[in-house]
């Protein structure tokens, strides 16, 4: 047997959880028991920041802002996405995680982007995330590509869903869930994903304009659910415009044009732009010869994935 109970409680002078550079991120201890009769049935223990956090879009006379509110503050997001910190998933552990965030705190960031071509990370990512006061841009685990929506991979994603989201909602850092990485844009931008069924692109618009927004509305709907990253609110319609939404940007180093090509860009939130960076040179030394050790020797550049680097 199940049932529903919701109890408000009201806390005189509340300390508000903040993101880093804003304020401070007190953090509460939340402990409810299931009684009968004197006797413990069950008990859930979660430690919660107690804020108000949204998306804020307002149209202007550009197009429609995108920017996170905080305790009714607006937001600049300054911060990285995340991706898997090890290919190796069990050597990632709780220290090296802190060290990642504590460093991305020091480095003034206040948002992190959990990318959709990963994975959801551990509980102790979150607990991080909300003792920096990093707000969690956490996408939903799909990212550039094509899904066919058989009633089998529904009722898949479906559960995966839930489950993160009840595992992740009460976390005073989660800012939004972002239904996927790229998906919507391939369709519009990438060749390959021009050329596949009609069927599919209506699988598309069933996934992830209309089965998980419907569970985020059921088991999270304090959070901001976002159709897609980059995207303008949906439906193919130029998802990677800069005046709505949000916007990902690589014609500088992936597309090969200049630094000041960034100058001429006025997105209303950059989720994602970059650079390639070198490993390690410890990682180097394990498959070069000393000769081989500048960026145009062949063995490097059979190293160099990128395709647009010829």
């Amino acid at each position: 047997m199940f049932a529903n109970h919701h109890i408000w409680i009201e806390v005189e002078h509340p300390e508000l959880w903040w993101p880093n550079g804003l304020g401070k991120q007190p953090l509460y201890h939340l402990s409810v028991t299931l009684m009968e009769q004197g006797i413990e049935l069950d008990r859930d223990e979660k430690r919660i920041g107690l804020r108000t956090l949204t998306v804020k879009q307002e149209k202007d006379q550009w197009g429609e802002s995108f920017e996170f509110e905080v305790n009714g503050v607006s937001i600049f997001s300054m911060g990285a996405d995340y991706i898997p910190e090890d290919n190796i998933l069990p050597r990632c552990n709780p220290e090296r995680t802190e060290r990642l965030i504590k460093s991305c705190a020091e480095a003034h960031f206040n948002t992190i982007r959990v990318w959709g071509g990963g994975h959801y990370p551990e509980n102790y990512f979150y607990d991080l995330c909300d003792e920096y006061g990093l707000i969690v841009w956490q996408d939903l685990m799909y990212a550039c590509g094509v899904y066919e929506l058989t009633e089998e991979f529904k009722e898949s994603i479906t559960k995966e869903t839930i489950d993160n989201m009840k595992r992740l909602r009460h976390h005073a850092s989660l800012g939004i869930w972002c239904g996927n990485n790229e998906q919507e844009m391939a369709w519009v931008e990438w060749d390959w994903a021009k050329k596949t069924s009609l069927q599919l692109q209506a699988d598309y618009i069933k996934q992830y304009e209309v089965l998980l927004p419907a569970i985020a509305k059921e088991y999270d709907p304090n959070t901001f659910y976002w159709l897609a990253s980059p995207s303008s609110k949906g439906s193919f319609d130029d998802p990677n415009d800069e005046n709505y939404g949000d916007m990902h940007y690589w014609d500088v180093w992936h597309g090969k044009k200049p630094f000041t090509e960034f100058r001429t860009l006025y997105p209303r939130y950059m989720s994602e732009f970059g650079l390639q960076s070198f490993p390690n040179h410890k990682t180097i030394e394990t498959f070069t010869l000393p000769e081989d050790r500048n960026i145009f020797s062949p063995v490097m550049e059979s190293h160099q994935k990128n395709a647009h680097s010829g």
